[in-house]
């Protein structure tokens, strides 16, 4: 139905839907396994990643999106959008069938981004977001509680922090884009990424926008830009409800303290 559409008929919308398409195609091909503990073709991989990669990659490139995958690397389209995506972000916990797995996709057109979607594939969990129309968690507008102090505070971590993080308490739960999307309907207060280098864009691009579109600011820890084509670059996102839990997130996360 998509082949042939040239990038100024596909519109906010419609790449939203693309994105639940693309979700439904993978869901179906991941009920037929059995086996979820399968490895792939290289370490940390699943026999999981490469048929949810399939999946998108059938659909996506079908109606002649540019892709840019974590599991296959970048290829190339013709209707003007670049999707980016993890088939299924937090591919160990889906591995050992933990509910804390999505498919995360953004996309990027010739004004930056435009649409991103993230859906837990076990619970009834969607976010979404429109460029400039803000964020919805399950259909239902959200924004993030700016008036949130640190010390009440709880903040979603990939890796483990250093001590003296001033938060109440924080949380480590293997899924960059959902922890971020969380951030977004204030299930969380912030996400701090402490690993080195860790995240691909594919891992934490729509988690961030969606994040944004809710009022969250977000950055990178080391000022570099999060929005990369690049398959080998990586980056460290940040993302908090409130300016002063993001200067004292930022301040942990480089030094080790606030």
């Amino acid at each position: 139905m998509l082949t042939g559409i040239i990038k100024h008929m596909l519109t906010k919308e419609d790449l939203i839907a693309v994105a639940s398409n693309v979700t439904g195609a993978i869901r179906d091909q991941l009920d037929r396994i059995t086996d979820w503990d399968q490895p792939g073709n290289r370490a940390g991989q699943y026999l999981i990643d490469l048929v949810a990669d399939k999946a998108a990659l059938d659909y996506l490139s079908y109606a002649n999106f540019s892709v840019l995958s974590e599991e296959s690397g970048l290829s190339k389209g013709n209707n003007g959008f670049l999707a980016i995506i993890d088939p299924i972000d937090g591919s160990t916990n889906a591995s050992r069938r933990l509910p804390w797995y999505a498919v995360s996709i953004c996309f990027l057109g010739e004004s930056g981004i435009m649409a991103a979607r993230v859906e837990n594939l076990m619970i009834p969990v969607i976010f979404e977001a429109l460029e400039g129309g803000g964020a919805t968690f399950n259909g239902k507008q959200i924004a993030v509680d700016k008036s949130k102090q640190l010390s009440s505070s709880i903040v979603a971590v990939s890796s483990l922090p250093p001590p003296g993080m001033a938060a109440w308490q924080f949380r480590c739960y293997g899924a960059a884009s959902l922890d971020l999307c969380c951030v977004a309907n204030s299930t969380f207060d912030a996400y701090v990424d402490y690993g080195e280098n860790a995240h691909g864009v594919w891992d934490y691009l729509a988690g961030v926008f969606i994040a944004q579109e809710a009022g969250a600011m977000v950055g990178e820890v080391w000022n570099r830009s999060l929005v990369t084509t690049e398959h080998s670059a990586r980056r460290t996102p940040i993302a908090a409800c409130s300016k002063e839990i993001f200067d004292a997130m930022m301040e942990h996360r480089k030094y080790g303290k606030h």
